[in-house]
């Protein structure tokens, strides 16, 4: 479920500004991912009821459009990857 998300618009020197904060569907796997999406789609269609240009995405429709918050999205990085640390990589190595 949509936990929700808020929006303010504002216009400084000329330049427009769109600002979103949200929190999206929590866990892992591909459809959680899939409701994360989902809820990003909801929010940006729910705003156009009461913000901006209804025939433009919201994204679109600004100079300059930030969205911030609790994203839940997940990173699937395997442990062999280059991201491990170079401490992590050596006590593995003093394993073997």
């Amino acid at each position: 479920a949509n936990k929700g998300g808020q929006a303010i618009t504002l216009v400084v020197d000329n330049t427009s500004l769109c600002f979103v904060s949200s929190h999206l569907a929590p866990h892992e796997g591909r459809k959680n991912c899939d409701a994360r999406n989902g809820n990003v789609r909801s929010i940006m269609e729910g705003s156009l009821n009461w913000m901006g240009k209804k025939d433009m995405d919201l994204g679109s429709q600004y100079h300059h459009c930030f969205w911030m918050g609790d994203m839940n999205y997940r990173a699937d990085i395997p442990e062999d990857s280059s991201w491990e640390t170079k401490d992590k990589k050596e006590k593995k190595e003093a394993k073997h």
